[in-house]
């Protein structure tokens, strides 16, 4: 059996930058990187996750928090050190070892059916969402229904697939929701290519981790 069919444990790693004095930025920024080093020795489990949204500020400053740049920064440093690791990203906050990646999440990012029972469990099944109540008591009386969440339509599938370093296929876009790139669309794709923020092949489009921390710009031009 496969570890991962038995117990899967993630460990979280979370960054934290300093302050944004420009005269102490260069020194705080050496420091944490080193810091990050020893902090990103991963453990002896094959799934990890990075929370780039944990920034705290340094506890020696009252400065106001750090800058994007600082955050983006530390970002692909991290992702760098776990690969260096041999923790490979497999979508935006997400990393494994071969084999070990959390299959559970890649159906999720996939849009592939899940079934959750329980108080507030959430479920999607032929492309439907729905949960139950965070209601223990009327699920244990058997009394909980479950309540209709939407859908998965082509803008969750689009949204979903581009947060995983495998991408979107195009051909598999059109062939679930008849949908396309338009020709600007596309045009745009060719810029962000050549701006380092993503690999297209005319068939599939994967953001690079420089382009997964603008995910949300270059959604907006392609919804």
């Amino acid at each position: 059996m496969h570890p991962g069919d038995c117990l899967i444990y993630k460990k979280p790693i979370f960054l934290f930058l300093c302050g944004s004095d420009k005269e102490t930025d260069e020194a705080d920024v050496s420091q944490e990187r080193t810091n990050l080093r020893h902090r990103i020795n991963p453990p002896a489990v094959g799934d990890t996750y990075l929370d780039a949204a944990k920034l705290q500020k340094g506890a020696n400053h009252t400065h106001q928090g750090s800058t994007g740049d600082e955050a983006a920064d530390f970002y692909l440093y991290a992702v760098e050190q776990l690969e260096h690791h041999g923790y490979r990203q497999y979508e935006i906050s997400n990393f494994a070892k071969p084999g070990y990646e959390g299959r559970h999440n890649l159906i999720y990012w996939d849009c592939g059916d899940y079934l959750g029972i329980g108080p507030a469990a959430h479920s999607c099944m032929g492309g439907k969402r729905f949960y139950y109540p965070a209601d223990t008591e009327a699920f244990l009386r058997d009394e909980a229904a479950p309540v209709m969440d939407g859908g998965c339509g082509a803008e969750d599938y689009l949204i979903l697939q581009l947060r995983l370093r495998k991408g979107l296929s195009l051909d598999e876009y059109k062939k679930r929701y008849g949908r396309e790139f338009s020709t600007a669309q596309l045009a745009f794709v060719k810029n962000c290519v050549k701006s380092g923020y993503a690999n297209f092949d005319g068939h599939t489009l994967a953001l690079t981790p420089a382009g997964l921390i603008v995910q949300n710009s270059i959604l907006a031009e392609l919804l």
